[in-house]
């Protein structure tokens, strides 16, 4: 699965193989998305729409929002080459730590071929996510 999802990160085709991701709300260094995931099973779905709250959040931005740019400032290929073992363990499993809350919206929807989609609330420490991605070197600190 990491190495599906790092050859998707590099080929730039995650967006289209993840769902939708929407500004709710934020405030106090937190931000709150609605986002969708599909998967085998409701455990996976839950994953795949966190990891696209993720990506948006990395190296796209959520409009109206307090990322309302990329948090990473460099293009995507750029940074999966030069920060490759830490976006893939942040992927992989490490964006958990930094959401604050998740709640699931409306039922688990059963799609073709045994898939799963779900819409979810979910809210991230934004504050938390720069503070790492800075002490990690992925991005520089405000003002330097």
């Amino acid at each position: 699965m990491k190495h599906i999802l790092t050859l998707l990160l590099i080929l730039g085709l995650l967006p289209a193989a993840m769902g939708q991701v929407s500004y709710l709300y934020g405030g106090n260094g937190t931000i709150t998305v609605r986002t969708s995931g599909t998967g085998k099973n409701e455990a996976e779905a839950s994953a795949e729409a966190a990891r696209a709250a993720f990506y948006m959040l990395l190296y796209r931005g959520i409009p109206g929002s307090d990322a309302p740019t990329a948090l990473i400032d460099i293009p995507e290929q750029e940074a999966q080459r030069k920060h490759t073992a830490y976006l893939e363990r942040l992927m992989d499993s490490r964006y958990q730590t930094f959401i604050t809350n998740a709640a699931p919206v409306g039922d688990v929807v059963k799609g073709k071929k045994h898939t799963r989609s779900l819409m979810m609330d979910m809210t991230i420490n934004l504050q938390a996510l720069r503070k790492d991605l800075e002490d990690n070197k992925v991005i520089r600190k405000f003002g330097f």
